[in-house]
């Protein structure tokens, strides 16, 4: 059961479905749920309509508005929830977890204490959210398996970076939910297995410390773009110097007017709001915010 037909949403209950799981994709809005029942794609996603046909064509995917009978049966049959809602940045710069709490609060609704189930965080959250969201199942009297595992899927390439990822990060320190997530990851790790155990904490702060990285990388070769403009340099020509060394690489350093998306600055705002809050200032990353910035 995916929880959020937003772009990790959709991509994630898409890409399960293909390979013979059953999938149930909920979200709270009757537009988007009807649309995607027709046959209507609502993001733009290479390959992706034609697995949501697909899935549907098999019957390996259905959708379901939140509170509808379809929607309580599914919850009822689920042996794994994965939550993939929209976390914004608040006023402050911290991750707003309302709609996250509130399909916790859902799933706490099922009777007997969940402990055959597993909650997967896919959105992401600050570190300790998993931490949290335990807390709230015992005030339910629940007990369901609680893991992260962050997505790292890029816009306009998301269907490939599922079906054959880099890596599948998976935080968790139980043995069966291990061995269950591993099984239904598994079938997208044919030529080599890409999956890597670790933590939960360690896996919450895996997706912010990875884009927070790439941030700086960009507002690292903007400001010696700029370098060269003013020294009389040609920063394609520094460009293909640096690149050409391997501790470096060629992604993400490109010249222009900054990051932007739906990630990167959420995601560095919130990277660097949790430190402060920890007493542990993210200089680096607060530099390349305010370089961003002031390219744009």
């Amino acid at each position: 059961m995916v929880f959020g037909a937003g772009y990790v949403g959709l991509v994630q209950a898409a890409g399960l479905s293909t390979s013979g799981n059953k999938v149930s994709l909920i979200d709270v809005s009757k537009e988007r749920i009807e649309a995607l029942k027709m046959g209507h794609c609502p993001i733009h996603e290479p390959q992706l309509p034609e697995m949501l046909d697909e899935g549907r064509e098999k019957k390996t995917i259905e959708f379901a508005l939140v509170g509808s009978e379809a929607y309580q049966k599914a919850l009822k049959e689920a042996e794994v929830f994965f939550i993939a809602v929209q976390t914004p940045s608040g006023k402050d710069g911290y991750p707003d977890l309302s709609a996250f709490r509130s399909v916790v609060e859902s799933i706490s609704a099922l009777e007997g204490d969940l402990s055959d189930r597993i909650v997967v965080n896919k959105s992401t959250v600050p570190v300790g959210t998993g931490d949290e969201v335990e807390k709230m199942f015992k005030a339910f009297g629940k007990s369901p398996i609680v893991v992260s595992v962050p997505e790292f899927l890029k816009q306009g390439s998301a269907v490939v970076d599922f079906l054959k990822p880099e890596r599948v990060v998976i935080g968790t320190d139980c043995d069966w939910a291990r061995e269950k997530l591993e099984s239904l990851y598994s079938p997208f790790m044919r030529k080599r297995d890409r999956i890597i155990f670790m933590s939960r904490r360690s896996a919450e702060l895996v997706k912010y410390a990875c884009n927070a990285f790439l941030a700086v990388k960009i507002s690292f070769i903007n400001e010696v773009a700029n370098l060269s403009d003013a020294v009389g340099a040609d920063v394609k020509e520094v460009r293909e110097g640096m690149i050409s060394d391997s501790r470096i690489g060629d992604q993400f350093l490109y010249p222009g007017v900054g990051y932007g998306g739906s990630c990167f600055p959420k995601d560095t705002v919130g990277l660097v709001t949790q430190a402060n809050r920890h007493e542990t200032p993210m200089r680096i990353t607060q530099a390349a915010i305010e370089t961003n910035q002031e390219q744009k």
